[in-house]
């Protein structure tokens, strides 16, 4: 059991809940004491200026946010809200059938959403906790690409500054081998050489950090690290929902992000339960080691040969109409049916597997179901138990 999956079984959650009508708050509460065996301490507050002074004193792991409160109304009140406090998970609450607000607000900055009057404990438990760890990833990787950028901004400063030095280091021993001994400028031309060098060592330390910096990739091993992130989520699922894993890799290495790893692995996993949110499935995981053949990268679309990482998760859902599958990339789009299948996260998917240098490819069929392959190659040989297989590129 990972070190996070520990931490979030033993601790209280700091729940804060903001919505201006007492008979919600009471259907909240009643909720929340019906989840078997999750800790928590909930503080209300009936409107954002009591809120946002709550939150001056207190740390809260969540906040349910009412889109419907005196002072505001609709997406207006979470622009309000993520304004003043935005390093906390926001799940906002709307109001029945109002399913576009829902979307807007998670394209705004929220984690999730509920609708009002159909929610259950589990599922409620479920929300609250996907919402945190969906939290901690985009700081995450919101802090790595802060890094990312000035590592390349230092980069490129000293690499500007180094070609100036160039210039000015050759052009001071030209003039240095130019003017004889007994001339007393040649001693000054000495200091400033030696100045020039200095200087080089230093953007030189610059763009060693910089590189540093850029360098976010690392070997992982591809088993562990999305093992880890299964036994993080797999306890939260709905009793409806039957999971199967089958991780075959366990040595097998990456270079990878681990964050951009884990933020695939929970995008994939959280749009394959909602998926199946209002009837029982099956949730299918797998990860083996394969090889592709020369010509299974024929095709312009598909992968080179060589070894690969093959992650599938599939599940028995409502599954995605043809007409919309060459959109499921898009940032942003989405439809009823698509948020209930596959939808929100799958931009930020393919982004992350194209960086470390991957493939993936969704396969659906309506009423029977979605499977989502993603292919990352490996840093070494696969073990003797690799197999070959076909990369076929068409959805």
């Amino acid at each position: 059991m990972s070190d996070l999956k520990k931490a979030m079984e033993k601790k209280k959650l700091r729940i804060l809940y903001i919505d201006d009508d007492p008979a919600e708050v009471f259907i909240l509460e009643e909720t929340l004491v019906q989840a078997p065996g999750f800790a928590y301490e909930l503080v209300h507050s009936d409107n954002l200026t009591h809120a946002f002074e709550v939150l001056k004193s207190s740390f809260f792991d969540v906040v349910l946010l009412d889109l419907g409160l005196p002072e505001s109304t609709g997406i207006d009140t979470l622009a309000q809200f993520l304004r003043v406090h935005n390093h906390t998970a926001v799940v906002v609450i709307t109001g029945l059938n109002d399913f576009e607000t829902s979307i807007s607000a998670i394209e705004k900055g929220a984690q999730d959403y509920i609708v009002k009057g159909q929610y259950e404990p589990l599922m409620l438990i479920k929300t609250i906790k996907f919402a945190i760890e969906r939290k901690k990833w985009q700081e995450l990787a919101t802090r790595q690409v802060k890094l990312e950028s000035l590592g390349s901004l230092s980069g490129g400063i000293a690499h500007e500054f180094n070609n100036i030095l160039t210039v000015i280091t050759g052009n001071i021993e030209l003039s240095a081998d130019m003017i004889p001994e007994s001339n007393p400028v040649k001693v000054y031309l000495e200091e400033a050489g030696a100045a020039a060098l200095r200087a080089r060592d230093v953007v030189q330390k610059l763009l060693n950090v910089a590189q540093k910096m850029r360098a976010s990739r690392t070997p992982i091993a591809i088993g562990p690290t999305i093992k880890d992130v299964l036994d993080l989520i797999q306890k939260d699922l709905p009793g409806s929902i039957e999971m199967c894993q089958d991780i075959r890799c366990s040595s097998e290495m990456i270079s990878g992000d681990p964050v951009g790893i884990n933020q695939v692995v929970m995008n994939l996993f959280t749009n394959a339960v909602h998926a199946m949110s209002d009837q029982t499935g099956v949730l299918t995981v797998s990860l083996e080691a394969i090889e592709l053949n020369q010509p299974s990268s024929s095709r312009l679309d598909g992968p080179d040969s060589g070894n690969y990482a093959r992650l599938v998760v599939k599940d028995t859902g409502k599954g995605i109409e043809p007409a919309i599958m060459h959109r499921l990339f898009d940032p942003y789009f989405t439809t009823k049916g698509l948020n209930e299948g596959l939808g929100m996260g799958l931009a930020v998917v393919h982004g992350i597997v194209k960086e470390h240098g991957g493939f993936i490819k969704i396969k659906s069929t309506p009423g029977k179901g979605t499977m989502a392959e993603v292919l990352l190659p490996l840093l070494k040989e696969p073990p003797a138990r690799k197999k070959k297989a076909l990369w076929n590129a068409g959805s």
